[in-house]
């Protein structure tokens, strides 16, 4: 199969994708289902975008980006462990960066003639920070408190770790990231695309046991028509 067909495939299955987003985004959904639908808009858009790169003839960015579909892919099977107490910490960790951030910006000379706005977005934050510090002991502020490895061995990913130690290195190792962009082949390179639709399978299958949707007659499908 040519780069142009895997192309053309990969379109179907983020076609079919933004089908199944539709079919659950309008549900009285439970905390917990609305962050793995939050998560799997970022999946489907992260998922065009490794396509659009890939198409545009920029596979070393697409890998990178095959890094962030596979850490949304990890945040869901996390969550799925314990529901309401790991997608509770999720929301919450946000006011925590928020306030982290603006912080860090009243610091900043940068933002002087922000001050007082920032000022009065850090006490609307005030509140709640010190709530969520009084519900979690200090270890257990950040919402998952794990390396990557760790956690993919916890959500029975530990197959998987090796790839993503590769993304990761892609992107933090400077020599090894140049020579691959001096190196780059002649036309279409559909490796990192390739590999992200394995990741994005799994998501698909992911949601399919979530919201109970009865779809893997046609995640079959479109798996099958990919790897024939």
């Amino acid at each position: 199969m040519d780069g142009r067909q895997i192309i053309s495939i990969s379109k179907d299955i983020l076609k079919f994708s933004r089908q199944v987003l539709q079919k659950i985004e309008g549900r009285n959904s439970s905390q917990y289902e609305m962050c793995i639908i939050y998560c799997f808009l970022r999946a489907i858009e992260n998922f065009e975008s490794i396509i659009l790169l890939t198409e545009n003839n920029k596979p070393i960015d697409a890998g990178a980006l095959v890094r962030v579909l596979i850490e949304n892919l990890c945040q869901m099977k996390y969550m799925q462990i314990k529901p309401e107490e790991r997608s509770g910490k999720f929301v919450k960790y946000d006011t925590l960066l928020a306030h982290s951030l603006r912080d860090k910006m009243i610091r900043n000379s940068r933002y002087r003639e922000d001050k007082e706005k920032i000022i009065d977005e850090l006490r609307m934050l005030k509140d709640d920070v010190s709530k969520i510090k009084r519900l979690y002991p200090r270890p257990e502020l950040g919402w998952h408190q794990k390396n990557m490895e760790d956690l993919m061995n916890e959500i029975q990913l530990s197959d998987k770790y090796l790839v993503y130690w590769t993304l990761n290195h892609n992107i933090h190792s400077g020599p090894t990231t140049i020579k691959k962009y001096i190196n780059k082949k002649d036309g279409l390179d559909t490796s990192y695309l390739g590999g992200s639709t394995d990741f994005f399978f799994m998501i698909l299958d992911f949601i399919d046991d979530v919201f109970a949707l009865s779809i893997n007659n046609e995640i079959e499908n479109l798996y099958f028509r990919l790897n024939k």
